[in-house]
Order: C-alpha cells, then structure tokens, then sequence
C-alpha cells in the first residue's frame, strides 16, 4: 500500500513539474501583485493583455511563451496577465493603457510608466530581442524616475523622462514634464532647449492654441546659436500652425525662409513639397 501511495505521489509531481515547465513564464496573480512585486524588486512589468477569444493569444501562450530564450529573458520582468473582458479591475487596466486591440503586451516601469507597447503576435526569437531591448529601455527610464523622484529640479531627467512618455503617446503626463524642464532648463544645451520648444509648439499647434505655439516656435529659435536641425524642424512646425491658423501667406513666407536657409535637410525637403501644393 505504501508503494502504491509513493507512486502516486511521484506521478503526481511529475505531472505538476510538467505543467509548471510547460507554463513557462511566471505569472502574477493579478495586476495589483505584480505591482506590488515590482515596486520591491525595481524589476520592470511585462503585461499582456488578452481575452478567451483572442486566437493570437493562446498562439502566444502555446509558442512564444513556451521558448527556453524567452522565458530565460523574462526572469528579469515581473509578468502578469490582463484579461480585457475580465474582472473590473482588470478591464480598469485595459483602459488605463488604452489597449484597442489583441494581443498587446505593454512593459512598464515599477511606477507604471510605459516603456513600450507592442501590438500583435510576436514569434519567439523577435520577441526574445525585443525583451533584451526593453531592459535596456527600462534601466534608463527607471534612472530618470528615480532622479525627478529624489530631485524634482532635475531639468535633464525631467526632459528625458517627458520625451520619453511623448513618444509613447502618454501625452498627459509627458507633456506637464517636458512643460517643468522648458520653465527652467538654462543648463541644458541649445539644442534640447530649441527641440523642448518645438515639440510644445507642436502640441500647442495640435490643441489648436495657435498663439501659445507661435510663441514657442519663435522662442526657440531666437536662442543662439542656430542650429540647423532643430531650426529646420520649428520653422517646418510653425508653418504648419500657420497654415492651421488660416494664415497663408504667413505659412509661405515661413516655409520659404526655411528652404532657403536649411535647403538640406529633412525639414527642407518636406517645406519644398509643401510649397508646391
């Protein structure tokens, strides 16, 4: 009878060596454990997000998440599963990170910031790079929290973190970061200085706050000395407000300027296509 019972308790926990081997990557519980865990750790998030009905997603489970590389990498992620159609918590999230289609997996910061949001099925060795990036990514961001955390004046860290946040289309966040480090960014060079402005008269332009824009656009590119690129980039920008604004010839004689000063450039030639319209 004894042996009996040790053998079913060995094939027991083969069994559920098995499984666990076949689940790969280890997953939170929930949204708010892995949270919690990678604010202890200091490790980034991965979430992925997905439904029952998602094809994709049981590919992903059964392919991608089964690969020896990736599940090798993901030890240095806190991992968790979002189902979009799920408990309330959980469908909060899938709103929060404004995920609009399945599968999406979004790696995050302790704080839950965005580092990158990766939209569709990945297979095993594209997403196992993608991973070694992120990391990189992550010990960067995470850096730039760490300092505007300790020192809210950090002017550089505030400007690396908004640009950041920007391109990831977190644009509420970003946009109060990168507006802190252009109130008092002195230290930083010229050209972060003039790129700070461009980037919100862009979003000024795109809200429709012409002036604010304008404003911005020519404070940027009255700080000496010129530099072509980021110029270029505030003259393009700032015919395109005029052109929003309805003032034509203000446009023309902004985009002519910048062709004849910065020919070369990528600006140049976008300003030269938009001339002969």
């Amino acid at each position: 009878m004894r042996r009996k019972l040790s053998s079913g308790i060995a094939a027991c926990l083969l069994l559920c060596c098995a499984r666990a081997f076949a689940t790969g990557i280890a997953w939170e519980p929930s949204f708010e454990a892995a949270r919690k865990k990678a604010r202890v750790t200091g490790q980034p998030l991965m979430v992925d997000f997905w439904a029952e009905w998602c094809g994709w997603c049981h590919e992903l489970d059964r392919t991608t998440y089964a690969d020896r590389e990736v599940v090798k990498i993901t030890g240095g992620f806190v991992a968790v599963k979002v189902d979009t159609e799920g408990r309330r918590s959980d469908t909060a999230v899938a709103t929060r990170y404004r995920i609009d289609s399945l599968p999406t997996v979004v790696f995050l910061t302790p704080a839950g910031r965005i580092l990158m949001k990766l939209n569709g099925f990945q297979r095993p060795a594209r997403f196992a790079r993608i991973l070694t990036r992120v990391r990189e990514i992550a010990s960067e961001v995470i850096g730039w929290e760490r300092a505007v955390e300790s020192k809210p004046e950090d002017i550089a860290a505030l400007y690396m973190l908004g640009m950041h946040l920007l391109e990831q289309e977190d644009y509420e966040e970003g946009v109060v970061l990168v507006e802190r480090a252009h109130a008092c960014d002195e230290a930083l060079p010229v050209a972060e200085r003039k790129k700070i402005r461009s980037v919100l008269g862009a979003l000024r332009g795109a809200e429709r706050r012409f002036a604010e824009a304008e404003a911005l656009l020519k404070e940027g590119l009255a700080l000496a000395p010129a530099e072509a690129e980021a110029d270029s980039h505030a003259l393009y920008t700032l015919g395109r407000v005029y052109i929003d604004w309805g003032r034509k010839n203000d446009a023309r004689v902004t985009l002519e300027r910048l062709v004849a000063v910065h020919p070369d450039t990528p600006a140049g030639a976008r300003a030269r296509r938009l001339l002969a319209y």
